[in-house]
């Protein structure tokens, strides 16, 4: 009996009391970062040369328009990006989820989330009990893991205690 109390003890996971951390995609893809600025500078400088061209009058005139649209296409497609450009600090705890942006800071309480399931970047918690759904993406969270597999393990482990992963899901 003595001998199996110590193996019980050594599979006990210890999860911390809260547990936070960083994800930075861009850096972390070194080669798709430059794909996509460089299709990025591609697409601006195409519809910069679109809008100078069918805007009528003197070269003065047309420049202007041209770089607004070039301006507006980057907000726009920085905005559709901005979680792989921007740097997003998760913190969570036993009473809240906190995710911080350099612009927003949002919290849920745990008590919003029935379950969990592992994506490929990262996990999305979802309102739903029972199996995916299509509504998981848009009234769930999503967080991105952290690339070191000791620090992403620490958060599953955490993840566990506080919600159920997926049916038909496990962490391999």
């Amino acid at each position: 009996m003595n001998a199996e109390a110590p193996r019980k003890k050594s599979s006990v996971k210890k999860v911390p009391k809260e547990i936070k951390w960083r994800a930075f995609l861009a850096p972390e893809h070194p080669w798709k970062t430059v794909i996509i600025l460089i299709v990025l500078v591609c697409i601006i400088f195409t519809v910069g040369k679109y809008v100078y061209d069918i805007v009528p009058g003197e070269v003065s005139s047309r420049i202007l328009p041209a770089i607004l649209a070039g301006l507006l296409v980057f907000l726009l497609f920085f905005g559709s990006f901005n979680p792989y450009f921007i740097p997003i600090n998760y913190h969570l705890t036993h009473e809240e989820i906190v995710i911080k942006k350099f612009y927003h800071t949002d919290r849920r309480e745990w008590k919003m989330f029935r379950r969990f399931f592992l994506t490929r970047s990262g996990v999305v918690f979802s309102t739903f009990t029972t199996r995916k759904r299509f509504l998981d993406n848009f009234r769930g969270v999503q967080l991105f893991l952290p690339t070191d597999k000791e620090k992403r393990e620490k958060v599953l482990n955490f993840l566990e205690t506080k919600l159920p992963l997926d049916a038909g899901q496990s962490r391999e």
